[in-house]
């Protein structure tokens, strides 16, 4: 035991303040992961959801005439039989022109993402970006297939990683509030001594 000048003993150090500050600092990077997650998830689902962004399907040859965002990819898909059924559109039948003019259409990778809309599976069969927010006709040529356009895939998996994110920040916040309570806990014990 140590001594002060006047000959008393000094008061043990306190213990738990850096647990106590890791806790609040983990809680705070916690929910701001949290809010943020839950703001960008919404986003995602709205664009995903939004009715104006999204062509009901139409037998080709047809002509999609939609309101679009730049940012978000976008697709072509067509209905098929069974779930890795084949396709028939190609990405040269399809033309989508924009504010800007004619708009990159760029095939999809080798796999058939599929998907299930009005009791159909649609493949995904070609992507475009739009390079400005506006209005885009999309026009596919094929004809007898049943084609519809709505944000790709991969716009969709970014909201389920955004989703990720909510979970990791509320492990995050969970941790943190842990080590406020553990660290309360020390500096209370600490000072009765």
């Amino acid at each position: 035991m140590t001594y002060d000048r006047t000959g008393a003993p000094a008061a043990p150090p306190q213990r738990g303040k850096g647990t106590l500050i890791t806790g609040v600092v983990l809680l705070v990077i916690g929910a701001v992961g949290i809010i943020v997650g839950i703001v960008l998830t919404a986003s995602a689902a709205s664009s995903v959801l939004d009715n104006n962004k999204i062509g009901s399907a139409q037998t080709a040859p047809a002509t999609f005439t939609s309101q679009l965002d730049s940012g978000t990819t976008y697709a072509i898909y067509e209905a098929t039989q069974g779930v890795n059924g084949t396709t028939a559109v190609q990405p040269a039948d399809i033309s989508v022109t924009g504010p800007s003019g004619p708009v990159t259409i760029s095939m999809t990778s080798g796999t058939v993402n599929t998907t299930g809309a009005d009791n159909k599976n649609y493949a995904e069969v070609a992507t475009f970006d739009p390079p400005t927010t506006g209005s885009y006709n999309i026009a596919v040529a094929t004809k007898g297939s049943l084609v519809a356009v709505a944000p790709a895939l991969s716009t969709v998996a970014k909201g389920v990683a955004w989703i990720v994110a909510v979970v990791l920040g509320s492990l995050v916040a969970i941790i943190g509030l842990i080590l406020i309570i553990i660290g309360a806990v020390r500096r209370s014990s600490s000072r009765n001594t």
